[in-house]
């Protein structure tokens, strides 16, 4: 079963254009609901990728750092506040991502790996668009990738490792195959694993009957469960209001409360991960 826990390394911001509310007003509210703990990692801003609703403008980056650091400081007796992004792993971005932490602007990645660099095109592509057309071969790629990027030394956490299966009907086989893949590779890198609560918002809608959520997946938490990887638990925030996260957790202990975890309530710092 999860407690009630006194962090969010998860947590969005209104530049990624799917996301609602002033930075101070998450702050605010993390104060309010006594986490002590507050990680920004909106979706990464990339140099020469644009994508609206779904990550800011490379033009806002500069200003994220400036509110993010401001908030530190005015706050910085009520919460410990961490500057970071979500990111996709790809080796195109590998040296935008060091640059970050050199020059000191993030102290963590959080590992979402919702889609990849098509080098083709220039641009992002999302996994769910190529797993209509070949959902077995889309598996697969997610799960090398996601591999590769936990050996990366870049990642602090990997946010919801069963995304994919929002584009599958069953949790077959296959699926069991490749979700065993990432957790062995989630215990020899040591990165925590993250039961995300932003798939439970959409409701559910997914699965051969539709009658179960995006994630998580308690078939894949199964075999998290029969292992000793670390678990984290991801609010993955959208809004200030999704810090008092009981309903997420409600539905969350509902549906895997029965399994037990490894689990843990702080993450390593890139500077950490160099240092191990």
């Amino acid at each position: 079963m999860i407690e009630k826990f006194d962090y969010c390394y998860h947590t969005h911001t209104f530049r990624c254009g799917h996301a609602y509310g002033t930075d101070e007003e998450y702050v605010l509210e993390a104060i309010k609901q006594k986490i002590k703990i507050l990680g920004f990692s909106d979706h990464v801003i990339l140099p020469g990728i644009n994508e609206p609703g779904m990550r800011g403008a490379f033009s806002e980056l500069d200003e994220y750092f400036r509110s993010i650091n401001y908030l530190k400081e005015k706050y910085h007796d009520q919460i410990k506040i961490i500057p970071a992004f979500e990111a996709e792993y790809d080796e195109h971005f590998v040296p935008y991502y060091e640059s970050l932490f050199e020059l000191g602007k993030i102290e963590y990645l959080v590992l979402g790996q919702h889609s990849y660099y098509n080098s083709d095109l220039k641009r992002m592509t999302f996994y769910g668009s190529d797993a209509r057309r070949d959902p077995e071969g889309t598996l697969k790629a997610y799960t090398k990738r996601l591999i590769e990027a936990m050996g990366s030394g870049l990642f602090s956490v990997v946010a919801h490792p069963d995304l994919m299966m929002q584009s599958y009907l069953e949790f077959d086989e296959l699926c069991k195959e490749q979700a065993l893949l990432i957790i062995d590779a989630s215990i020899k890198y040591d990165i925590p694993l993250e039961i995300n609560f932003g798939g439970l918002r959409t409701g559910k809608g997914y699965g051969k009957k539709r009658d179960r959520y995006r994630y998580p997946v308690r078939e894949f938490w199964e075999l998290v469960s029969k292992s000793n990887a670390k678990v984290i638990v991801g609010v993955d925030a959208h809004s200030p209001s999704n810090l008092d996260y009981v309903e997420e957790l409600d539905i969350t202990n509902e549906m895997i409360g029965d399994l037990t975890f490894n689990f843990v309530s702080r993450i390593k710092m890139r500077k950490e991960i160099k240092e191990a």
